[in-house]
């Protein structure tokens, strides 16, 4: 197995400066920045022209591309001559004249395979492999077998201002995915949460989304609220009080017209049908505090029985309105969840065997399991369940195609992680990769992207 590549820097003569290039510069592997060469230029006065020491280079590939690539685009802006004379002949050949050098490379890069060469100049094919599993929004896999969505996308972008070739490797679980990258079987995963359990296995680009995990509760309108509302006024517990006060009305009723039936016959009398019923209208206005004034005692027992009674009146009022409050609440709560702390009350699910299900046990929440998003949703929907909890990314495209109406995500995220590009270890394309995604995410496709499947 040839060594990584190489790379001494010496100023052989005035105004020149040597890149001697040894081992194998091909991609996958750890090699040396073409940032090394800038800092050098940058060092150094009078340089006007660098050249290339190849003896000891063994092979290349588009490794040895990018970063002539880079180093070009360097001197350019330097003003600086880059001497092609002492590259493999492979190499000159993909490098066209200086003026066009720029423009050029990266239809070349973009156009032909990625090409891995000896200083021989055999040949073998080499292409990215990258990692995708069908997970929308992220991995989106059309009728044609074509991939789109945001990450899919994104990494279409990034290989694009790099000038590299790929080709999607599709998997069937995450699993799978991340042991081929271990295995060095894959370059690139273009979007994986950078958790601490990773670091161990595989290096990570520059994050370029915050993510977490949300909560689908079922979706709630206007109308929903008003029968809530009329549900609590007309609980069983507000029937019982209800019935209770119509019963103190007719005792009320009964005992002052009992007081008042031979002394003030004109407001209580006319039989006891009639007495009894003016006794209950009184004791009614009395209590609500509305005293009409149109029926009054006037026996000392009937003034007696009305002090205790208005007595009586405020504290049963006051108690019945709270009654009445408290009962309301109760019942817009009841089987909502409004935020994380009520999934400790509630019936939560999540997929199993997944991140949220694992981060909901090791909170103490118990949690149903389901086998797919769609089935915990659907439960959501016919409400067997209060609240889902999964990705934020995949819970919202989900919600927005299929659930429309139906389901709706909860704002704010927990359990909240950056997303970035996973490569191999000490891979040389890292810092390539993070230059090209942060260029790329200046641009007005970065906005459009994240629109057309983020929001």
């Amino acid at each position: 197995m040839a060594h990584s590549g190489a790379m001494q820097l010496q100023k052989t003569e005035e105004g020149l400066l040597t890149v001697a290039l040894a081992g194998s510069w091909k991609l996958g592997q750890e090699l040396p920045s073409a940032d090394k060469v800038q800092h050098a230029l940058e060092g150094m006065s009078g340089v006007g022209s660098v050249a290339f020491g190849t003896r000891e280079l063994t092979e290349w590939d588009s490794g040895l591309m990018i970063f002539l690539k880079q180093l070009s685009e360097f001197s350019a802006q330097k003003k600086i001559t880059v001497e092609e004379s002492g590259l493999p002949e492979g190499a000159r050949k993909l490098l066209p004249p200086a003026i066009f050098f720029l423009i050029a490379l990266n239809l070349i890069l973009l156009l032909l395979p990625a090409r891995a060469f000896s200083q021989a100049e055999s040949t073998t094919p080499r292409m990215l492999q990258v990692g995708v599993i069908v997970a929308p929004p992220a991995y989106i896999k059309t009728d044609d077998n074509r991939w789109v969505g945001f990450s899919a996308e994104l990494w279409q972008a990034v290989a694009q201002q790099m000038g590299v070739q790929f080709e999607f490797r599709e998997f069937s679980t995450l699993e799978h995915m991340l042991d081929a990258l271990e295995k060095r079987e894959i370059d690139v995963i273009p979007s994986l949460p950078a958790r601490e359990i990773f670091e161990s296995t595989m290096d990570f680009s520059q994050s370029y989304l915050k993510s977490g995990l949300s909560i689908a509760v079922p979706a709630e309108g206007a109308e929903h609220k008003w029968i809530r509302v009329i549900e609590g006024i007309f609980s069983k517990q507000n029937l019982k009080a209800i019935g209770l006060l119509m019963l103190m009305f007719l005792t009320a009723g009964i005992i002052v017209w009992s007081f008042e039936r031979r002394r003030n016959s004109e407001m209580f009398g006319d039989g006891p049908s009639q007495g009894i019923g003016n006794g209950i209208w009184w004791a009614a206005v009395t209590m609500t505090t509305v005293g009409y004034g149109d029926k009054a005692p006037k026996t000392i027992g009937g003034r007696v029985v009305g002090l205790i009674w208005m007595v009586f009146s405020v504290v049963f009022i006051a108690s019945f309105t709270a009654n009445i409050t408290t009962s309301l609440t109760i019942s817009e709560l009841r089987g909502r969840v409004h935020g994380f702390n009520d999934l400790y009350t509630a019936r939560v699910g999540s997929i199993s065997g997944s991140e949220g299900f694992d981060f909901l046990a090791r909170k103490g929440i118990a949690v149903i399991p389901f086998e797919s998003i769609q089935e915990g949703l659907l439960a959501v929907g016919s409400k067997r369940i209060d609240a889902f909890v999964t990705d934020e990314l995949i819970l919202k495209h989900m919600v927005k195609m299929e659930f429309p109406g139906r389901v709706q995500v909860l704002a704010g995220t927990f359990d909240e992680y950056f997303v970035g590009i996973a490569l191999q270890q000490k891979n040389s394309l890292r810092k390539p990769i993070n230059k090209a995604l942060l260029k790329f995410m200046e641009t007005e496709n970065w906005t459009e992207l994240q629109n057309r499947y983020l929001k």
